[in-house]
């Protein structure tokens, strides 16, 4: 939610009316909660391995990579180099105790609840192979955004968009000039 909210102030710094939005997993949240909140601001939304909720099994995965240590030196180091070990491995051990208790404390809801709520053209973008997102969301999207197109990648993980990079900026440029002056 302040990253929605930091999304609007700085668009209205700008003084950008309408633009579409793109998020990748918890920037994807972001983008739901802002299209949801700012309905008029949002030209067309692009939700990439993301969930609108959290289900026990997309937590038990989650509290299985709290060990930073774990990780794979492909995904570890560049944080590492970036940030500092000692932040990187502290900043996810807390992140994880924090989806602990939105999973307690709200069931898991991100902005489940709300989805019907998005007016914006909505893409989303899954990965079958993302073991972060339970497949459940699928259909959950279906069903609860009006306007809403699915695109599964059969090989995407929850970096598809790293993975397979032409292929994903062609699907979301295709959604995003289609019926726009883009």
């Amino acid at each position: 939610k302040n990253d929605a909210e930091t999304v609007h102030e700085f668009m209205k710094i700008l003084q950008i009316p309408k633009f579409s939005v793109l998020g990748t997993s918890g920037g994807g949240i972001a983008g739901m909660i802002y299209a949801i909140k700012y309905p008029s601001f949002v030209d067309k939304l692009v939700v990439v391995a993301a969930n609108s909720f959290m289900t026990r099994a997309e937590l038990e995965v989650y509290e299985g990579m709290k060990n930073t240590d774990t990780w794979s030196e492909g995904t570890r180091k560049p944080l590492d180099d970036f940030y500092g070990r000692k932040f990187v491995k502290d900043t996810w051990a807390r992140f994880v105790e924090c989806l602990w208790r939105i999973y307690e404390e709200r069931g898991g809801d991100y902005c489940k609840n709300e989805l019907k709520d998005i007016q914006a053209e909505t893409l989303v973008i899954l990965g079958e192979k993302d073991v972060m997102i339970n497949h459940s969301h699928v259909q959950y999207y279906r069903e609860n955004i009006k306007n809403c197109q699915l695109v599964i990648f059969p090989n995407g993980s929850h970096k598809m968009h790293l993975k397979f990079p032409e292929e994903f900026c062609r699907v979301v440029s295709e959604f995003l000039k289609r019926n726009s002056c883009l």
